[in-house]
């Protein structure tokens, strides 16, 4: 088979989404494998003394001795023996809590199902679909001069005038009204300038020429004039620079289409009936009652 057909193929969605099914159906048949050999006999492997060994001198900084060894190990049968009874006596029906616990440890095991190999081409192809993603904010640094609303009964009106007084060289320190807000911002990323100001303000910051006043600009505080004395555009970095945080969102998004395959798969094992709820059936009830006098 020529590479070019096997690279296609190895990228092709419809292969992992079987391949997921095939895991699957590998991992039920040796769940069951394992439940109907011996379901009352447990089993304490080499690896799981290791583990325990190791976690013990994790946190004492010392091996466990002999008799601590088999109190961890006895621990973890107590542990199994428990968890097998509770599951007998059925105590994991109905109960939220541990529903949850089990959603959640499942889908951390279907996340590890992904057969990508993540090479810079499908990175690169990833990042051209998402550079939203990893576009870097604009920046601005800019004056502004405070218009309070409640101190006027015609705030627009101050707000023109003042500007008129602006581009007529006044000094700017001597207008506008008293305020805790700070009257200059040095090259301030676009986010933070809508988390100071309300969202929406650095695109009205965008549309301003450099080292002009301007406004009045709307704020969540009120009125705005403003002289915006830099500005940096939004850019996507280069490659090499974020490549980590390209490898990282690829794969979050992987992780959560393989979910998705697997739920799809899963769920087609089962009939799922919903019934209406008591108020539907009361609606429908007299609806029927209504049409047959």
């Amino acid at each position: 088979m020529p590479y070019s057909i096997f690279k296609r193929l190895v990228q092709e969605p419809l292969l992992h989404f079987l391949l997921v099914g095939f895991l699957l159906f590998l991992f039920y048949d040796y769940r069951q494998g394992l439940q109907s050999e011996a379901p009352n006999r447990i089993v304490v492997m080499a690896s799981q003394v290791e583990q325990l060994s190791a976690r013990f001198k994790l946190t004492k900084l010392r091996p466990p001795t002999k008799v601590e060894l088999d109190a961890l190990v006895e621990d973890f049968v107590r542990d199994e023996v428990f968890y097998r009874e509770a599951l007998a006596m059925e105590l994991d029906q109905n109960d939220a809590q541990i529903r949850k616990q089990m959603r959640i440890k499942l889908e951390y095991y279907l996340e590890e199902l992904s057969t990508d190999t993540l090479t810079d081409e499908l990175l690169l192809a990833y990042l051209e679909q998402h550079p939203e993603k990893f576009q870097e904010d604009a920046h601005y640094s800019f004056l502004q001069l405070y218009i309070n609303p409640q101190q006027h009964q015609n705030p627009d009106a101050i707000a023109k005038d003042v500007l008129h007084r602006l581009n007529n060289g006044e000094n700017a320190a001597t207008l506008g009204d008293r305020t805790v807000l700070q009257s200059f911002f040095s090259l301030t990323a676009s986010r933070d300038v809508d988390n100071y100001f309300g969202n929406g303000f650095s695109d009205q910051l965008a549309q301003l020429n450099n080292n002009e006043w301007a406004g009045p600009i709307l704020s969540s505080y009120g009125l705005h004039l403003i002289k915006v004395t830099d500005q940096v555009a939004s850019r996507l970095p280069e490659f090499n620079s974020i490549r980590k945080n390209v490898e990282r969102e690829y794969k979050a998004q992987r992780r959560t289409e393989q979910k998705d395959q697997a739920y799809k798969i899963m769920r087609e094992r089962y009939q799922v009936i919903i019934e209406p709820a008591v108020a539907d059936k009361t609606s429908a009830g007299e609806h029927a009652n209504s049409a047959n006098p």
